[in-house]
């Protein structure tokens, strides 16, 4: 499932999948099936200052 491909990138923000989760799963095997991660993507607009 491609949530990018479901949303208009200039309009909303789109929701990514991570390594985190299974980067802490090495570090804390105790951890592991236990944690989810996603990262967020926020478009903007180009600007300069």
């Amino acid at each position: 499932e491609d949530l990018r491909r479901t949303r208009s990138a200039f309009q909303s923000v789109i929701p990514v999948s991570t390594g985190l989760a299974r980067g802490i799963e090495r570090l804390l095997p105790e951890l592991a099936g236990r944690i989810q991660a996603k990262a967020i993507r926020v478009p903007t607009v180009n600007v300069s200052a």
